[in-house]
C-alpha cells in the first residue's frame, strides 16, 4: 500500500470536511471564454465569446490497476490549462477512466474519510495523496430567467490557507449520466499548479469523489454549502454510507431531477466531520430544493421556480425545520442572500451569464474562489475565478 494510505490517521478529518460550503478525459464542445467589463454596480447582457479548442485523447484503464495511458505529448489534450492569471488557476480534465463508483455503492459506501480514502486506494493503489484539514463557506441561488431558462448559480468561498487551484472535471461513466463538476485541488493535496495525469500515481484520479458542485446532462445541478453546526452522522439501517462530497457524485451520476436527487439523499446515511452542510438542487423543469439535516433527519425546503422569485441560501438553515431548531439566518448570511436577491430583481431576472455572475458577485466575499453558473435548461456551465467576473469560461456537453 502507498505512503498515502499509511497516513490515514492524519487524514481522518479530510474528505468528509471537504464540502464545508458548500469531475479525467474526453469532452464534448470545447470551452469558450467571454471577457467584458462587469462593474459591481451595473448590469449588462452584452457578451463577447472567443472560441478556444483542444483535441480529445483516448485512454485505457482497468479497475485496481488504473493507468492513464497516452503518448508523451497527449496529456496536454486531456488535461488543459484554462487560466493561470493568478496563483490559484483553473484547469480542465476529461475523465474516461473507470472510477468504480458503482462498486463503491454496492460495497455500502463510506462512513468516514478514512473509509473513503481506503476505497480510493483500493481502486487506485498507486495514487499519491497528501491531504490536510480544510474549512470554508458559500452562497447560491436558483431561479427562472425571464426567457424561461432555469439557472443555478453559486459562489465557492474558502480562506487562502485552504485554497488550491481549481479543476473542472468532465465525466461520462458507463450506465450513468455525463457531468461537469468542480474540485478544489487542495482537497487532493495539490497546492500549486497540477501536473497532467501521466500515470497511476496522479492524485487527479480521486477527483470524481470530491466534487463541490456540478451539473449533469439532464440539467440537474447541485452545490454544497457549510453550516456552522456540528457534523451530521446518520446511522439508519439498510442505507448507503456517504460523505459530504461522494453524495454529490452519487447525485450527478444517478439523478435526472430534483425529486430523484432527494430520493437518493433519502437512501443514504450522510456522514460529515466537524461541520454540518446543506445542499442546493435545481433541475431543468424549475424544481429546486435545499436539503438540510435536523437531528439526523432530512429536512427539505422545496421551491418551484415557475412561480417566480428565487431560492437563495448561504451558511444558515433555510428550511422550516432548520429555522425552528437554529433560528433565522445569521446577519452575515442574510446580508449576502439579500444582496443576491436584490441583484436578481434589479436585472428583472434576465439571467444572462453576466447578470447571473453579477448577482453572485453581489453576495461574494474576499474569500470567493469561483463563481459558477449552471444553465439547467441548456445544460451549460460558465465559471469565473478569483472574483474576476469580467472573464468567464463556458463548457457544454457534446450533442447526442
Amino acid at each position: 500500500m502507498s505512503k498515502s494510505f499509511n497516513n490515514l490517521a492524519r487524514l481522518s478529518a479530510v474528505i468528509l470536511s471537504l464540502a464545508l460550503c458548500i469531475s479525467v478525459f474526453s469532452c464534448g464542445k470545447q470551452p469558450k471564454t467571454a471577457e467584458t467589463p462587469l462593474p459591481p454596480t451595473e448590469l449588462t447582457s452584452s457578451v463577447t465569446h472567443t472560441q478556444t479548442t483542444a483535441p480529445s485523447a483516448q485512454t485505457t484503464t482497468e479497475i485496481a490497476t488504473t493507468v492513464l495511458t497516452a503518448e508523451p505529448d497527449a496529456p496536454k489534450e486531456m488535461f488543459r490549462v484554462v487560466d493561470t492569471s493568478a496563483f490559484r488557476g483553473l484547469y480542465y480534465l476529461d475523465y474516461t477512466a473507470d472510477y468504480s463508483f458503482d462498486e463503491f455503492i454496492s460495497s455500502g459506501g463510506a462512513a468516514n474519510s478514512a473509509e473513503l480514502i481506503e476505497y480510493g486506494m483500493k481502486v487506485f493503489p498507486n495514487m499519491e495523496l497528501d491531504l490536510q484539514n480544510l474549512g470554508y463557506g458559500c452562497s447560491a441561488f436558483y431561479a427562472e430567467s425571464n426567457d424561461g431558462r432555469f439557472i443555478l448559480g453559486r459562489n465557492f468561498d474558502m480562506d487562502a490557507k485552504n485554497s488550491g487551484s481549481y479543476l473542472l472535471v468532465h465525466t461520462r461513466p458507463d450506465g450513468a449520466y455525463e457531468s461537469f463538476s468542480t474540485v478544489n485541488l487542495k482537497f487532493i493535496g495539490i497546492n500549486g499548479a497540477p501536473n497532467a495525469p501521466h500515470d497511476e500515481t496522479s492524485p487527479l484520479l480521486f477527483a470524481p469523489f470530491v466534487p463541490l458542485d456540478g451539473i449533469n446532462e439532464k440539467g440537474l445541478s447541485i452545490g454544497v454549502l457549510q453550516l456552522d453546526c456540528d457534523g451530521i452522522q446518520q446511522n439508519k439501517s439498510g442505507k448507503i454510507d456517504m460523505t459530504s462530497t461522494s453524495i454529490i457524485r452519487y447525485v450527478l451520476d444517478r439523478a435526472a431531477s430534483t425529486d430523484e436527487a432527494i430520493a437518493l439523499f433519502e437512501n443514504c446515511n450522510l456522514h460529515t466531520e466537524g461541520f454540518a452542510y446543506h445542499y442546493m438542487l435545481g433541475d431543468a423543469d424549475g424544481h429546486g430544493a435545499v436539503i438540510e439535516y435536523i437531528d439526523g433527519a432530512l429536512a427539505v425546503k422545496r421551491f418551484d421556480a415557475n412561480n417566480g422569485g428565487a431560492l437563495v441560501c448561504a451558511n444558515s438553515y433555510v428550511s422550516d425545520e432548520g429555522i425552528a431548531e437554529f433560528g433565522k439566518p445569521s446577519a452575515d448570511s442574510s446580508k449576502r442572500m439579500g444582496a443576491i436577491t436584490s441583484a436578481l430583481e434589479k436585472s428583472n431576472y434576465e439571467l444572462t451569464v453576466q447578470n447571473s455572475l453579477h448577482a453572485l458577485y453581489s453576495g461574494s466575499q474576499t474569500t470567493t474562489r469561483w463563481s459558477i453558473v449552471f444553465d439547467c435548461t441548456n445544460k451549460t456551465t460558465d465559471i469565473a475565478i478569483n472574483r474576476n467576473t469580467s472573464k468567464f469560461y463556458s463548457f457544454t456537453f457534446e450533442d447526442n
